[in-house]
Parts: C-alpha cells; structure tokens; sequence
C-alpha cells in the first residue's frame, strides 16, 4: 500500500466514521455552506500540518 493510498483511507475513516473524535461530516451536519466551507478550510490546514517535515 502506497503513503498516499494509506493517507486516503484514513481521511475516508475521519469523514464518517466517528471514532477518537467526532468524524468531519457529523461536525459540519448543521452548518451553513458558508461556515462548511470555512471549518473545512481550517480542516486542511491542520492536516497540511501534520505532514510538514
């Protein structure tokens, strides 16, 4: 399995999955697509983050 396939499959278990914390589409279900748009946002940025070397 390739970094970017094992990458792939955990961020699919994040999105719906709730497991250690609360999966991503459970936190957006009741926002605005404005604030969707600006959590997911911030989401990406932590994530980015993590893999910074």
């Amino acid at each position: 399995m390739t970094t970017k396939e094992t990458l792939l499959e955990q961020f699919t278990a994040c999105y719906d999955e709730n497991g250690w914390f609360v999966a991503l589409k459970n936190a957006l279900q009741d926002l605005t697509a404005d604030r969707r748009i600006e959590r997911r946002k911030i989401q990406v940025i932590k994530v980015r983050r993590l893999f910074v070397i």
